[in-house]
């Protein structure tokens, strides 16, 4: 269980006949061998694991005013679309729709995450995001002080849902 498991955590899902699938654009369904799994959540991790240091680096210089927030995020997205797609292309489609599945509730996929970073992860996550959201008052990086302070509030509603049974 850690950090970058929680991206993980909701991208494959089970068929009605015990195969896993993955759904990358929410449209076509592919099936997916344990060997693929592996090396889709291994590339997924990585990508969200530079994502992170982009972010927190842009959020510490304070480089983040509207138009190049607007350009790291967006550029963000499209390098994401771009690695699904070229993930997926080795894949086998599926004669099976999305609608075929189990649907997934938010409640519910909010939970998977919580359970696949673990306890001990979130409170890590939680005490040293509040550190960095004091940090960032403390030399106003106003901005970083709001991408901590979210982060905060995020990893203490995991931490919340962890509790229910």
């Amino acid at each position: 269980m850690s950090y970058f498991d929680a991206f993980t955590a909701n991208i494959f899902r089970t068929d009605a006949r015990g195969r896993r699938v993955i759904c990358p654009f929410g449209r076509k369904v592919y099936a997916v061998s344990p060997d693929d799994e592996r090396r889709i959540k291994r590339v997924v991790t990585w990508f969200h694991a530079v994502m992170l240091v982009l972010v927190v680096v842009a959020t510490i210089a304070d480089m983040p005013t509207w138009p190049w927030l607007l350009l790291l995020v967006s550029l963000l997205v499209a390098a994401y679309l771009l690695l699904v797609a070229f993930l997926a292309r080795t894949l086998l489609p599926l004669e099976v729709s999305l609608a075929d599945l189990a649907p997934v509730t938010p409640s519910g996929a909010l939970d998977q995450i919580a359970r696949a970073t673990g306890r001990r992860t979130l409170w890590t996550l939680t005490l040293l995001s509040s550190a960095l959201t004091a940090l960032g008052f403390w030399v106003r990086s106003w901005w970083g002080a709001a991408f901590f302070a979210l982060g905060t509030m995020t990893f203490v509603v995991q931490l919340w849902r962890l509790r229910r049974p």
